[in-house]
């Protein structure tokens, strides 16, 4: 359940992120269509990265020609580089938005963390409990092994009842 729900807001923040795409201005860049080509871009700047979502500019590398971004990814935390022609600026009203979805991802990841580790837990008590269990059966079976099977139940069988005839 925990997981339905983390994957749920994923799927959201990837919806936001791709409506806000869609609907960024797309101007002719070199080597083809790009959006924001002219966008300032700085450290800690939140974008998309063009299909693949939301990120955040972790390092600028402004020397290079053309100039290149090293971004950490939101939901996958990955860092990759980019050039900025991959990114799309978020316009002002979406950025709170974003953020709200990442922060809800972020909520839904650590609710999800809590319940696996929970379910680890709880296996690790089951596999402890099981074997309490078991070393319990297997002793009953090795004192009862040690118990003979065929002892006589009653005196007629061991011949130490009264003498008849004599």
């Amino acid at each position: 359940l925990a997981n339905t729900k983390k994957y749920e807001k994923e799927k959201e923040l990837a919806d936001l992120c791709a409506r806000i795409e869609e609907k960024a201005p797309v101007q002719q860049g070199f080597g083809g269509p790009s959006t924001n080509v002219s966008a300032q871009w700085k450290l800690g700047d939140m974008a998309i990265r063009r299909g693949k979502g939301i990120c955040e500019l972790s390092m600028v590398h402004h020397e290079a020609d053309p100039p290149y971004y090293e971004v950490r990814m939101a939901i996958t935390g990955t860092v990759v580089g980019t050039e900025g022609i991959n990114l799309v600026e978020l316009p002002g009203p979406q950025k709170s938005l974003v953020r709200a979805a990442i922060k809800e991802v972020e909520h839904a990841k650590t609710k999800a963390a809590a319940a696996e580790e929970a379910m680890s837990q709880g296996e690790e008590e089951l596999k402890k409990h099981h074997q309490a269990l078991t070393d319990q059966v297997e002793k009953k079976m090795k004192v009862n092994a040690a118990v003979p099977t065929n002892l006589p139940t009653d005196s007629a069988s061991t011949g130490a009842g009264p003498i008849m005839g004599g």
